[in-house]
């Protein structure tokens, strides 16, 4: 028994100390001398904006923050003809260059932001007026005048200056010109701020003049077509000295601008005192008798849209010396003794007209149109009329020289009647006559010509008479 008893402590012993060998077996392990390594955090980058929108010229600031890195971010442009980049740490400026869109991005190793910045135009500094011409008067309510003027985008002071203060002076207040008239003719207001400038042509007219705006033909047949026009007149204090033609006038009822087109009949007939005269540029028509008996009209200059010149328009106007055609003239129409003097009349015989030019666009050439214009010497006709009428020249005493077109084929009766002299030996006395014909001989021995013409038909007369074939004008 006893045997048995110590067998089972030893037993139990065992037992024990086998457990107690699993105990310390289990116990802490012995750290591993190669660790696995910590996972790194991520990086990031991000912009404080993901879109913006800047002005030409200007720039914007766009600010990275970046995270989990020392690293400083590097900026770029998708686009650099739109905007540029310059960066100061993780800071960038962008700088608008032209109008356009453009990515700019920035990166911290293979981690990007993008901002999309789009460029917009600058603003284009102008200057705009209230008044695209000015039409003034020398005299009267239309003396003065007032451009208002527009600024955008600029604040410089405006400024204005007259091509032509004798005719127009001007005076600036704050955004307005006021412009005065001096005297009759035409300038140009240029109206400044900085290197932006504005011009305002001014046409200053004579004062007292009568316009009145009603319907006016123009042309003929088909071609013919009705306008609201101006015609005008002399006022009902008749003007004096230099008459000058608006090309345009301000009608207060329709509250706009309409064209001068044309002289009214008999519009300034008999004035004694008119001294020159300048057509507007819009002057279409002079009515018949329209400057008839102005004894001091000396001058007058036309226009280019000039058309017709009407019956006995410059009647007896003793001094007019001088009739200028514009440059690119068009008058198709002189009317019946255009240019005319009562036969044997004061007037004639004091008549200072010596020289006179036809224009070429002339179609109608009408008879007695310088009958007893007694000073003419020389006329040339550049137009290619077919017929000089009765009359045309009667009693052009001293005329000395004429050229005549190739298209000539008929000279009417008295066409050149009662010629009596050459101002070689003075008026009135046997001189010499010349023909300057564009045509061949030929051609003109084929021109009808009929009686009393004798000095330009033949020489049996008294008057000796050249005549030179293929004339050059």
């Amino acid at each position: 028994m006893k045997n048995i008893k110590k067998i089972f402590a030893v037993a139990l012993s065992c037992a024990l100390a086998v457990c107690m060998l699993a105990l310390v077996a289990c116990g802490d392990p012995k750290p591993n001398p190669n660790p696995d390594p910590k996972p790194e955090p991520e990086i990031s980058v991000t912009l404080d904006k993901t879109e913006a929108t800047v002005e030409e010229g200007k720039t914007v600031t766009l600010t990275a923050t970046v995270k989990n890195s020392t690293e400083k971010a590097v900026f770029d442009s998708s686009n650099k003809s739109a905007a540029t980049v310059t960066a100061n740490g993780n800071t960038a400026t962008v700088t608008a260059v032209a109008a356009g869109e453009t990515n700019i991005t920035a990166k911290v190793g293979t981690k990007t932001a993008t901002c999309k910045v789009t460029v917009t135009a600058k603003p284009v500094a102008s200057i705009s007026v209230d008044k695209e011409f000015l039409v003034m008067e020398n005299g009267g309510e239309l003396a003065t005048a007032e451009i208002n003027v527009t600024l955008a985008n600029s604040t410089e002071a405006i400024s204005c200056e007259s091509a032509d203060d004798k005719i127009v002076t001007v005076a600036v207040a704050g955004n307005k010109v006021t412009a005065t008239a001096v005297a009759t003719g035409k300038t140009t207001l240029t109206v400044k701020a900085g290197t932006l400038e504005e011009e305002v042509p001014v046409e200053v007219s004579t004062a007292g003049l009568t316009y009145t705006l009603t319907q006016i033909v123009v042309g003929e047949g088909d071609e013919a077509e009705t306008r609201d026009a101006f015609r005008v007149r002399d006022g009902e204090t008749a003007v004096s000295g230099a008459v000058v033609i608006a090309s345009q006038y301000y009608s207060d009822e329709e509250e706009d601008y309409f064209p001068v087109i044309e002289i009214a009949e008999e519009g300034f007939k008999d004035n004694k005192t008119i001294t020159s005269l300048v057509l507007g540029d819009e002057m279409i028509k002079i009515g018949n008798n329209a400057f008839k008996g102005c004894a001091a009209l000396a001058s007058v200059k036309t226009n280019a849209n000039l058309q017709s010149v009407g019956d006995w328009s410059f009647g007896d106007c003793s001094e007019l010396a001088s009739f200028e055609w514009a440059e690119d003239c068009g008058v198709t129409y002189l009317g019946r003794g255009a240019f005319s003097f009562s036969a044997n009349s004061d007037a004639a015989r004091a008549a200072k007209l010596t020289e006179f030019v036809v224009p070429a666009s002339v179609t109608s050439f009408n008879y007695g149109m310088f009958a007893w214009s007694l000073s003419l010497q020389r006329v040339k006709i550049y137009a290619p009329i077919t017929c000089i009428w009765d009359e045309t020249f009667m009693r052009c005493d001293s005329l000395v020289e004429i050229w005549i077109p190739s298209t000539l084929t008929e000279i009417k009766g008295a066409a050149f009647g009662g010629w009596s002299g050459s101002p070689t030996d003075g008026a009135g006395s046997t001189g010499s006559f010349t023909v300057h014909f564009a045509g061949t001989e030929d051609q003109w021995n084929a021109v009808t010509i009929g009686s009393n013409n004798g000095v330009i038909s033949d020489n049996k007369g008294q008057l000796p008479t050249t005549f030179k074939y293929n004339a050059e004008y």
